[in-house]
């Protein structure tokens, strides 16, 4: 069966080629058969025609072995297909409306889906990152709430100082612009603090220099920064000779000694980092910290969160509510928590206009097979079979869903980066969409359903018994006088 379908598409490939090698074939032939008749004794012209005459057709031999190597159904298919491409073009209004309609259908269905799968379904961009939780302080009454993940510096000195099952980070989630210098460059970016071993529970090394040491995460440690893959390419044009250099935030000096690679991406959407160093007043006074653990590997989830609520809240978090405990809410619950049910909404909204459009566009393709009824009826009453009329509408309506499909891809790449945005500025998200293979398959998908379904309609049509009589009752006039 392989072997067949691979010699089907050589010969597909090699069509124009096999012709050649064929017509070649068939003149050798003949000649040979000249040669036979001119040894009986035929003049020349005579042993030409005869040799002819012998050999039959030569449109029939072609026919005939054309379709024995299978290449019959290949001719006819790009003959339907030229035919459907010559009446979409007689039909502008048509097909234009069925395209464009196909295409929004597509590409807006594709870039609500490309958003959704980053956000929601594709894992975070980290080693391992079912791994990846943060540490929370919950009321075993009310159970974890995965969008409450902050905490307050006395809750993070206990998770430092007596969880040491996991490792273990705390970061400010929020996030501030400042006003960077150095003596050549000035640029308006984002600064956010982290603790020590930040990048590392996260598995994300820099590409150059090192992160925080724990001499510098403490008040009063020395001022250092690390640079954002694009703040070091946007303002520092790649410079190797940055790591050391001294760069001033809000005026203040910092050196830097770290940059982190392009592939990075962290949900503060960062350009410049600087140790946190975290306190129990003012700031850590309050519930201002988060705090990001990695599980190891021999550990599970549970079991981990089992031994952190074996830790004693601080006495202050058990004032108000006795009943606090320690626990974990994975990274990726904690990232979703208040996206997912309105990007499932936004998701469910555009099926519904899928289905809408698809509605349309069947309505579009009866309204056609209706006007066309006298042209199939005198097609088959001249002899073209109702497989051959099938044929012939499942070309055009492949050559319809390649046209909407393609148009399709091309609203998705000019509406992804506006819907990404646009849910970026409304629910916090900050995952990369890109148009990869997930993607892809999700438009060729759509495609492939759009164009199977609207197929049935013209070919059920066609296989109307009636079809017939639209010829019978058709108008009759006279041209001229």
């Amino acid at each position: 069966m392989f072997r067949r379908i691979r010699s089907r598409v050589a010969l597909m490939i090699r069509g124009a080629r096999v012709r050649e090698e064929l017509d070649e074939e068939m003149a050798f032939h003949i000649r040979c058969l000249e040669e036979d008749l001119l040894k009986e004794g035929m003049s020349p012209r005579e042993a030409r025609r005869e040799a002819r005459i012998r050999f039959g057709s030569r449109e029939g031999v072609q026919a005939r072995t054309r379709e024995a190597q299978g290449m019959a159904l290949v001719d006819e298919t790009g003959r339907n297909l030229r035919f459907a491409f010559r009446g979409l073009i007689r039909s502008p209004v048509f097909s234009s409306t069925f395209i464009l309609t196909l295409a929004l259908c597509i590409g807006l269905g594709a870039a609500v889906f490309s958003v959704v799968d980053a956000v929601l379904w594709r894992p975070l961009p980290y080693p391992a990152p079912e791994q990846l939780a943060h540490a929370v302080l919950y009321n075993v009454t009310n159970g974890k709430d995965s969008g409450s993940t902050s905490v307050d510096g006395r809750t993070w000195e206990k998770i430092r100082d007596e969880g040491r099952d996991v490792e273990r980070a705390v970061y400010s989630g929020w996030t501030s612009g400042v006003n960077l210098s150095t003596d050549d460059a000035a640029a308006y970016v984002t600064q956010q603090r982290v603790g020590t071993g930040y990048f590392r529970i996260l598995g994300i090394p820099p590409l150059m220099g090192r992160e925080f040491e724990p001499a510098e995460d403490v008040a009063g440690g020395p001022p250092v920064a690390i640079l954002s893959h694009a703040l070091w390419t946007r303002t520092f044009h790649q410079d190797p000779e940055i790591l050391g250099t001294t760069i001033r935030l809000k005026g203040d000096a910092f050196t830097v000694v770290g940059i982190m690679p392009a592939e990075f991406s962290s949900p503060a959407s960062a350009d410049v980092w600087t140790p946190l160093r975290a306190s129990t007043s003012g700031e850590g006074g309050g519930a201002n910290y988060a705090v990001l653990v990695r599980v190891p590997h021999e550990m599970s989830i549970p079991e981990a969160e089992a031994r952190l609520a074996l830790i004693d809240p601080p006495p202050s978090t058990r004032e108000d509510a006795p009943e606090r405990r320690f626990g974990l809410v994975s990274l990726t619950e904690a990232q979703n928590a208040g996206v997912q049910l309105p990007l499932l909404i936004l998701l469910g909204a555009i099926g519904l206009m899928l289905v809408v459009g698809c509605a349309n566009l069947a309505g579009l393709q009866i309204a056609r097979s209706l006007s066309r009824q006298s042209e199939m009826a005198t097609r088959q009453a001249l002899g073209s079979g109702t497989g051959a009329l099938i044929r012939q509408m499942v070309a055009e309506n492949l050559l319809l869903g390649i046209l909407g499909g393609a148009a399709g891809l091309a609203v998705c790449l000019f509406t992804m980066e506006g819907l990404q945005a646009l849910t970026q500025a409304h629910f916090g998200t900050w995952q990369d969409v890109q148009l990869d293979g997930r993607v892809l398959s999700a438009a060729f998908g759509l495609t492939i359903l759009a164009t199977v379904l609207l197929g049935f309609v013209p070919v059920i049509q066609v296989r109307q018994p009636g079809i017939m009589r639209a010829l019978l009752t058709g108008s009759r006039g006279v041209v001229g006088k």
